[in-house]
C-alpha cells in the first residue's frame, strides 16, 4: 500500500486529472479545473463489435473512477458500442453536469480525433448550449507512454540486424 493510504492515491489521481484539464486543446477550459461536485468526465473509446472489448473498456472506466476518486466518470463510444458519445453527453447533462471534460483514450491523433469525435461533441453541444464541453488530447505526447512502451517491449534482441520489431 502506498504512503498515505488509498485516500492519498485518489487525491493525487484527482490532482493529475485537474492538471491535465488545464492543458486541453480545442478551447479547453482556459485553466479551469473540473469540479467534482458538478462536472462529469467522459472517457472516450473507439468501441467494438466484440462485447469482451467493450467490457474491458467498461472495467477500465470503473477502475479509473475508483482510482481517481472523481464521482462522475462515464464512458462514451465513437462507434459499435453504447452509450455513444452524444448519448453519454445527454446522460451527463440529465444528471446535472455543470461542465463536461471529454478525454479520448486514443494513442494518436488521426481522423477519429481530429474530425469524428469533435463532430460528435459539437452536435451534442448544440443540444446542450448551457453546458460547456472541453476536449482533451490524445495520449501520444505523454512521456509516461514512452516509459510504458519501453517496459512492454523490453530489451531488444541481440540480433538486431535480423530482427524486425512491429508495433
Amino acid at each position: 500500500m502506498e504512503a498515505g493510504g488509498a485516500g492519498a492515491g485518489r487525491r493525487r489521481g484527482l490532482a493529475q486529472i485537474e492538471r491535465k484539464c488545464g492543458g486541453m486543446m480545442g478551447g479547453g477550459g482556459g485553466g479551469a479545473k473540473p469540479d467534482p461536485r458538478t462536472d462529469t468526465i467522459l472517457l472516450l473509446g473507439h468501441g467494438s463489435r466484440d462485447p469482451a472489448a467493450v467490457e474491458e473498456f467498461e472495467r477500465f472506466v470503473a477502475f479509473f473512477k475508483e482510482w481517481s476518486g472523481f464521482p462522475r466518470i462515464l464512458p462514451g463510444y465513437l462507434e459499435w458500442a453504447s452509450p455513444s458519445i452524444p448519448e453519454a453527453i445527454d446522460r451527463a447533462v440529465a444528471e446535472g453536469a455543470g461542465r463536461i471534460w471529454a478525454y479520448p483514450l486514443f494513442l494518436f491523433p488521426g481522423r477519429h480525433l481530429l474530425t469524428d469525435i469533435p463532430q460528435r461533441l459539437s452536435e451534442a453541444g448544440a443540444r446542450h448550449r448551457n453546458t460547456a464541453i472541453h476536449f482533451g488530447e490524445a495520449m501520444h505526447r505523454h512521456p509516461k507512454l514512452l516509459e510504458l512502451a519501453k517496459i512492454r517491449i523490453g530489451p531488444l534482441p541481440a540480433e538486431e540486424d535480423r530482427t524486425a520489431l512491429l508495433l
